[in-house]
């Protein structure tokens, strides 16, 4: 992307000649594009954040957000540790995708598999409906706002990762 600015000044208005001063600056847009390490950082703290919002609209819903009877409820800091792990882990996979003809197809089909497997544990587990509603929830919600953003920002041999 480039952008031009053109500087007209009076006196060579009045003058009747229109000379006109063209500065133009060119920002690539990879330059001002993150690594993928920073951005998947900040997709998984987003994620985090979220999914702790969640979790604490549960436990004020009185959900309770426990996976065996008379076991203590997960507390919402668990659910933004264990979101930001996996984030940080989604990136260990990338990292080993990038070394793919095809790296982002290879990170979206391990990824996606994935995401269905994380989908399975909560329906098994003793809680109830609205329990495993949560769970299944959060795990789709940082599914969504991770996978995106190291998918788009992964290229094969990625120097800057």
């Amino acid at each position: 992307m480039s952008t031009a600015t053109t500087n007209l000044t009076n006196d060579n208005v009045a003058n009747g000649t229109l000379t006109a001063t063209t500065a133009t600056s060119a920002t690539s847009a990879s330059s001002t594009r993150r690594p993928i390490w920073q951005a998947a950082v900040l997709a998984s703290i987003a994620a985090a954040a979220v999914n702790g919002i969640i979790a604490a609209i549960a436990h004020n819903a009185d959900v309770p957000l426990r996976v065996k009877a008379g076991e203590p409820s997960i507390p919402t800091l668990g659910f933004i540790q264990v979101t930001f792990v996996c984030g940080l882990l989604g990136l260990g996979l990338a990292a080993l995708c990038r070394r793919s003809k095809q790296p982002t197809k290879l990170l979206l089909t391990i990824a996606i598999a994935l995401t269905a497997v994380s989908l399975v544990p909560p329906l098994l587990v003793d809680a109830t409906t609205a329990t495993r509603v949560v769970l299944e929830v959060t795990h789709l919600v940082a599914a969504a706002m991770i996978i995106p953003v190291l998918a788009a920002r992964l290229r094969p041999n990625n120097a800057r990762l």
